[in-house]
């Protein structure tokens, strides 16, 4: 399970993992927990696939996936289950001391996932490296990967030059944004 804001990356990295790993497996995307749930319990059996969850809140839940789905799914043989959540919708799914939403157990199936929230010294070296990296190595260690990515130096920018030039759409997007 990998887990991180919009546009961090979770699917592009979850994707060269199970590639690099399970390259030769065939990709099987369910439409919801609720088909493999069911395909379980009528004892199809799943070899020699990756089971992509991407968005992986929208498989669990009421009649979705549980975490003993996932084992049955595991045992059937050569599987491997690759996830991907935002941060804030894993944080929905995460237990407030007795209340306990539908499908918290299921994020734990995983063990402790892994977390795309800022890039590490070697990938902020190696953006350094570029022909580019000086020009863009401060604003990736200010924003991080998926902000920087995302655009922030250049909307920041073009905002900066709608407060001038269009004070009223900016104040719009300002209210809209906040």
């Amino acid at each position: 399970m990998v887990v991180g804001p919009s546009m961090a990356g979770k699917a592009r990295l979850a994707l060269s993992a199970a590639k690099a790993t399970v390259g030769q497996s065939v990709l099987v995307v369910p439409a919801d927990g609720k088909s493999i749930h069911d395909d379980l319990a009528a004892g199809t059996q799943f070899s020699n696939v990756v089971v992509w969850l991407d968005d992986f809140e929208r498989y669990v839940g009421d009649g979705g996936l549980s975490a003993a789905d996932l084992t049955t799914l595991c045992e059937s043989g050569a599987v491997t289950v690759v996830a991907t959540i935002r941060a804030s919708e894993y944080d929905k799914l995460q237990p407030r001391g007795d209340i306990k939403p539908i499908g918290w157990e299921v994020p734990g199936w995983f063990g402790d996932p892994v977390w795309l929230t800022k890039w590490s010294d070697a990938e902020l070296d190696r953006v350094g490296e570029t022909r580019a990296g000086s020009s863009v190595l401060s604003d990736a260690r200010k924003y991080g990967p998926s902000a920087y990515l995302g655009g922030v130096p250049l909307v920041r920018h073009q905002l900066g030059i709608g407060e001038v030039e269009h004070p009223e759409g900016f104040a719009v997007v300002r209210v809209t944004s906040d």
